[in-house]
């Protein structure tokens, strides 16, 4: 016990001993200025030491309620000690969720950024893939398989057209039947509506000039 709270005990104690003895002794004071004769003396005397008694008394019930005052004073200080963890352990988790709200929130805005860039570069990539208004051609392309089609002629399959391509110096750039459009890319009459590399080849090869 801190020594402030120590000595609220005992001024609170000394209190209630004087409240009880003035409560009991007054009244016999009062008995004993009332009596007369030659008895004075021996009713001084019983008053005296029923006052006593009663000063005992008033003692025991001051240390009684006085023990039921700390009783009660440290009950009420646990109850505020609780309530007091309680609100903090309250603030604790508050905080514990905003920041798991806080970390869902920056995810989410993470999610989004990276789906936006995807969307981005897809459409970067559709873009990329049309030159001139045309699609590129692609080599898994029906016609262009039957017909041997790279988009480099140096990868022509010597196996089937051999001595062509790179080797012999062909390729849609100098074809008769390409006709350039951006980026190395351009028109083939030979594919319809599709663009060709202009470093690329097919069967249909025709040296312009």
């Amino acid at each position: 016990m801190r020594k402030d709270e120590q000595s609220t005990d005992e001024t609170r104690r000394k209190l209630v001993k004087a409240a009880a003895g003035t409560a009991i002794v007054l009244p016999l004071s009062g008995l004993v200025a009332c009596g007369g004769g030659d008895d004075t003396s021996d009713t001084e005397s019983a008053a005296a030491s029923a006052a006593d008694s009663v000063s005992d008394v008033a003692n025991d019930v001051a240390d009684t309620v006085a023990d039921a005052a700390d009783d009660a004073a440290d009950a009420v200080g646990d109850m505020a000690d609780d309530a007091a963890d309680a609100v903090s352990d309250m603030a604790d988790d508050a905080a514990g969720a905003i920041d798991d709200a806080a970390d869902t929130a920056s995810d989410m805005v993470d999610d989004a950024k990276d789906k936006a860039a995807g969307m981005v570069d897809d459409a970067k990539d559709a873009v990329g893939d049309v030159i001139g208004g045309l699609p590129k051609l692609e080599e898994s392309d029906p016609v262009a398989q039957a017909l041997g089609y790279v988009h480099d002629a140096s990868k022509v399959d010597q196996a089937k057209y051999s001595g062509r391509g790179a080797e012999a110096n062909e390729a849609c750039k100098n074809c008769a039947l390409y006709v350039a459009r951006e980026g190395g890319w351009g028109a083939c009459s030979i594919f319809a509506g599709k663009a060709v590399n202009e470093n690329g080849w097919c069967a249909s090869y025709n040296r312009a000039g």
